[in-house]
């Protein structure tokens, strides 16, 4: 017998397709705002933020998973997460269309992600669900942001940046 244990994801879209991460794995929403470019970086990495006196990494997932750069909307936000990176807990920040809902999903409704069909690739997502009539992509926060060619010369990670 399957567990009916419940699971909390932050939901948001990029275009028409709706993801989730687990609430554990997201620190806050933060407004659409100035990003400062880093030289160099690879194009779906949009510079870096300050928040609240730490050096944030933004990312535009749209660019990464599907090649499109996002339209920057009213709805527009940075949703700050906190994957963990070679053992270190790091933020940084997604930006996404829109931030849609925090859902609570019984485990028996997960079901393991598609191995073909989609663009993104299957190794970037722990589920699929389905809620209200659309399915909703679980990200794999940390196998994602893993994969991100980053500089460590802008990734400061948690401890790193409490110890200053």
């Amino acid at each position: 017998m399957k567990s009916k244990a419940m699971n909390k994801y932050v939901t948001f879209k990029l275009g028409d397709t709706r993801f989730g991460v687990a609430v554990l794995k997201t620190r806050e929403i933060v407004e659409y705002g100035k990003i400062t470019p880093v030289p160099e970086a690879p194009e779906y990495i949009e510079g870096v933020i300050n928040l609240r006196g730490s050096v944030v990494p933004v990312v535009n997932l749209s660019k990464k998973f599907f090649g499109v750069e996002n339209q920057i909307k009213e709805t527009t936000s940075i949703m700050i997460v906190e994957p963990e990176i070679d053992g270190d807990q790091t933020k940084m920040g997604l930006i996404v269309d829109v931030v849609s809902d925090v859902l609570e999903i019984k485990e028996d409704k997960l079901e393991p992600p598609p191995k073909y069909g989609s663009k993104l690739k299957s190794e970037y997502l722990l589920n699929v669900t389905s809620y209200d009539n659309e399915f909703i992509l679980i990200l794999d926060i940390d196998k994602v942001m893993s994969q991100i060619d980053f500089s460590n010369d802008f990734v400061v990670s948690q401890e790193q940046s409490e110890k200053k």
